[in-house]
């Protein structure tokens, strides 16, 4: 069996953080979000995102895209994204 252990926290500045078995971990959102409406996308513990920046700070409007914990232009970002959802042929 296994155990999932699925905890959100708020710091003094109240952002809230989503965390997975001790990782930040979110599916349907941004797993660290301060009240500026700033957002970091996590999966299992690594920056990850594919349908958009995996970091946006809004106050700077600063993006970065990541996937799979690696950082990558939005050119290359764009380029992974179309071969991820690239049909598969048999």
């Amino acid at each position: 069996m296994i155990t999932l252990n699925t905890t959100i926290t708020i710091d003094r500045f109240k952002t809230k953080r989503y965390w997975l078995n001790g990782k930040l971990h979110r599916t349907d959102g941004p797993a660290v979000e301060p009240v500026n409406g700033s957002g970091s996308w996590f999966l299992f513990g690594k920056h990850h995102r594919i349908d958009g920046p995996a970091y946006e700070h809004k106050n700077h409007r600063t993006k970065h895209w990541w996937i799979n914990g690696i950082q990558l232009t939005k050119q290359e970002w764009s380029h992974q994204v179309k071969l991820l959802n690239k049909p598969k042929s048999i």
